[in-house]
């Protein structure tokens, strides 16, 4: 009745961690919900952080809590185009990538967790097992093509190409040494935080980040433990 108008779809703050997440059971708008208890920080022996930079732009105060986890032995890595405050403060072992390049970093990083796990070593194969669909043609919805599964897609089983650690490195510019290593060290039977901001999703292609970063996680077992 009043003409028409122009209205808003998505947000440029979340980017698409505001669509998908919350259709898999995780919830990312408001932070810190889906984490274990900050403090909890402190117990890790190692701190992966994939765009973060909380030292320069973030709510709260949380890099009072990751300078105490630094201050009480762990360890820092960061992934992110840019040497910023934060893993300076934090003596973070930087691992540059080419912007809007964490999709592959983290398919080569998936793969290489698959191929270096020896009996279970590296991957939470129980939890995987009890709380995850869609990681391999075992754990498919009901309805959905077995040959869709994660597994098969960074194997490279269908579409003749592995998603490894080189080709990884050729589109992201890590290493793939730096990338197969990175995989030992957040193994399951590490004390390991993995953290990233809403930032890496804001951006064109980024669509399946969010899901990415959660499958990185739950293949390792870190979510729901100290």
């Amino acid at each position: 009745l009043f003409g028409g108008y122009i209205n808003g779809w998505g947000t440029c703050s979340f980017g698409n961690y505001s669509l998908s997440p919350q259709n898999c059971g995780f919830s990312a708008a408001g932070g810190f919900e889906t984490c274990n208890d900050r403090f909890d920080f402190e117990n890790c022996e190692k701190i992966v952080m994939l765009g973060v930079n909380p030292a320069w732009s973030a709510f709260g105060m949380p890099i009072n809590i990751l300078k105490a986890a630094h201050d009480a032995g762990a360890t820092f890595v960061g992934i992110d185009p840019v040497y910023n405050e934060t893993y300076s403060l934090l003596d973070a072992d930087w691992i540059p990538l080419y912007p809007g390049s964490d999709t592959a970093f983290l398919l080569g990083l998936a793969h290489s967790l698959i191929v270096q796990d020896d009996n279970g070593s590296l991957i939470d194969w129980d939890f995987l097992d009890k709380a995850v669909l869609g990681f391999d043609a075992d754990h498919m919805p009901e309805g959905v093509d077995e040959k869709d599964n994660f597994m098969d897609y960074v194997l490279g089983t269908y579409d003749g190409q592995p998603k490894d650690a080189e080709w990884a490195s050729r589109h992201c510019g890590a290493s793939a040494d730096r990338i197969m290593a990175l995989a030992k060290e957040i193994g399951k039977d590490n004390k390991v935080a993995l953290l990233t901001s809403w930032a890496p999703a804001r951006t064109n292609n980024s669509d399946n980040l969010p899901q990415l970063f959660m499958i990185i996680g739950a293949m390792t077992g870190h979510m729901g433990k100290s």
